[in-house]
């Protein structure tokens, strides 16, 4: 971690230790270095969640509608498929286990609901027999 000490006319950075993870931001500048997990995990929120709406209001319009389209179904399933890993794959490094754990359980209960309206009974009639 990173502290600063103020003297008279001059600044002095001092180096501590950072944890695991840690963000430098670049703004106006000048480097700003979020060492709080919390703060981190909301910075990336706001990049995650614009995605995984528009995937899922398309997900919702296709579940409240009446077509039974498995290609659409699919093609949703793999948007799906695709969020999830770019979520492990880019953001793993600066996300809490906490957080990806969220982001995967929504995913989850997506897919499972999307499965649910792709599974379709076939029922056969079966003749009883008896001896």
């Amino acid at each position: 971690m990173y502290s600063l000490i103020k003297k008279k006319e001059k600044n002095k950075l001092l180096n501590r230790e950072l944890s695991k993870n840690y963000l430098e931001l670049k703004l106006n500048k000048k480097t700003i270095i979020l060492n709080n997990q919390k703060l981190i995990d909301q910075l990336y929120l706001k990049e995650i969640m614009p995605k995984l709406d528009k995937v899922t209001q398309k997900i919702l319009l296709y579940l409240n509608s009446d077509n039974d389209d498995e290609e659409q179904a699919n093609l949703l399933y793999d948007d799906l498929a695709k969020l999830r890993s770019l979520i492990l794959k880019k953001y793993e490094k600066f996300l809490s286990k906490e957080a990806i754990h969220m982001y995967m359980k929504n995913i989850r209960f997506i897919a499972s609901e999307l499965k649910k309206r792709l599974k379709t009974y076939d029922y056969e009639k079966v003749s009883n027999r008896t001896r």
